[in-house]
């Protein structure tokens, strides 16, 4: 998203829009257009002031003339297309409420709920490792993670289910991000551990000892970057951000039950032990 900021979370830009007055008219007026017309006339104003960014729903915000606007990210950012301004910040009322973070949580609990309808659980385990741990899981749920083989809450998550009979889908995902033009990553020796566990022949043990910080020697194979590609692919697909994250899968109904962000062991527990 381009826009020209000044600090203190308010960005504007130095031209009103030509057609500020008269498109207000018409969203105002409706007698003329039908309600869809009037939407997409709000949505294409919207738009135009964060041309670069898409918007997933808006409404109109609590702040006269500013819309709260929805993005796929599961954040929110506030525009007046009227004067050509947007808006980063929190919204609270006198006694503290917080409005921006009441919205967020719903609009990001929306996101989590349509993820979990429209998403194939087949699609999160295709190239995903299986791993065993005791008898596996007893109750047909099983689960799913990305996870960072340097990521400290990751091994919190991964330590947990060593211990317990369950069955484990594992994803390998070193976060990493493009900065001054170079690929890098979070935790700078994920990349390579990744590679390696991917090319071992005993994916299991070399993932177990790289958790507990055991020196491996692995050779890495032609294949591991391209499998390793393969998860990027996928994790862009899941817009998954962080990790570790956690799908829990029904596995006779090839389901979707619930998706976890972070090391909730306790929310882990709560599934292992349902009957």
């Amino acid at each position: 998203m381009k826009i020209n900021k000044i600090l203190l979370g308010v960005a504007f830009s130095s031209a009103i829009l030509s057609s500020t007055q008269a498109m207000a008219q018409d969203v105002s007026i409706g007698n003329m257009l039908n309600q869809e017309q009037i939407n997409k006339k709000e949505l294409d104003f919207l738009q135009s002031v964060i041309p670069n960014t898409k918007i997933s729903k808006y409404s109109k915000s609590i702040i006269d003339g500013f819309y709260s606007t929805y993005l796929d990210n599961g954040q929110i950012i506030y525009v007046n297309p009227f004067k050509d301004i947007v808006f980063f910040g929190e919204m609270m009322d006198k006694n503290g409420f917080n409005f921006t973070d009441n919205d967020r949580h719903a609009w990001q609990e929306e996101l989590l709920q349509k993820e979990i309808k429209n998403t194939p659980s087949d699609l999160l385990i295709k190239q995903a490792k299986k791993l065993t741990y005791g008898k596996g899981s007893k109750n047909g749920l099983s689960f799913v993670i990305f996870t960072d083989p340097e990521c400290p809450y990751c091994k919190v998550a991964e330590e947990f289910f060593s211990k317990k009979d369950v069955t484990l889908y594992v994803n390998l995902f070193p976060i990493r991000m493009v900065k001054d033009g170079k690929m890098q990553y979070l935790h700078p020796s994920a990349h390579d551990e990744a590679l390696q566990i991917l090319s071992s022949k005993d994916f299991q043990k070399t993932f177990d000892d790289i958790r507990t910080g055991k020196k491996v020697h692995v050779e890495i194979s032609k294949n591991a970057e391209a499998e390793l590609d393969g998860i990027y692919k996928l994790a862009e697909k899941m817009q998954v951000r962080g990790t570790p994250r956690v799908y829990i899968i029904d596995e006779k109904n090839q389901k979707i039950v619930d998706i976890i962000n972070g090391a909730n062991t306790q929310k882990f527990e709560q599934y292992l032990e349902q009957k």
